[in-house]
């Protein structure tokens, strides 16, 4: 049996904000043995966020139909957003299955985390399971939120993704998750 080959880790030579305005751009110069230096960019968020799996008291899904505008199109995402400074990924999940759904549930539990970007970003994303959520009250959406409340049962949903239906990535990545916690 042979001995891997250790992973150099690069150095980096030089740093510095190179956009600073909607978003933040970071550009470093990074440097390993035998290689040449080479630029690399990151874009700099918020440093977490959270996906809310949340399931009724039926068992089906509460989805969003959302316009991402990057995209041009409605994907079909769980309720999600980002964690403010000091906020934990609990709390964060009930406050945006609020926000964005109008619902609340009896149970949350932190089920997964993942990087959804790492070639690009340092955001960390966590998965959220809520259990037995049930509408409240209406959506209370930010002016660029653009969504509206779907619910579905498990069979719809994969159907729709085996359709082709335009996804958020991590709702695949969250049923992923799902499937994993659910196993013995």
């Amino acid at each position: 049996m042979s001995t891997p080959n250790p992973l150099v880790i690069p150095t980096v030579e030089e740093s510095r904000i190179v956009f600073d305005n909607f978003a933040t751009i970071r550009q470093e110069q990074l440097s390993r043995p035998g290689v040449a230096p080479y630029q690399y960019f990151t874009l700099v968020t918020k440093a977490s966020a959270v996906v809310v799996m949340a399931k009724d008291e039926k068992g089906r899904w509460i989805m969003n139909e959302e316009y991402r505008h990057p995209t041009k199109e409605v994907l079909l995402c769980f309720p999600a957003g980002f964690i403010d400074e000091g906020e934990d990924p609990l709390e964060a999940g009930k406050r945006e299955l609020m926000e964005e759904a109008g619902y609340e549930a009896e149970q949350f539990e932190v089920i997964g985390s993942a990087y959804p970007f790492p070639g690009i970003s340092t955001q960390k994303t966590f998965f959220v399971c809520a259990i037995k959520a049930k509408k409240v009250a209406e959506p209370d959406l930010e002016p660029s939120e653009v969504l509206k409340t779907a619910v579905m049962t498990h069979d719809e949903l994969i159907a729709a993704v085996k359709a082709g239906r335009p996804i958020d990535g991590s709702l695949l990545t969250g049923l992923g998750f799902y499937q994993v916690h659910q196993e013995p």
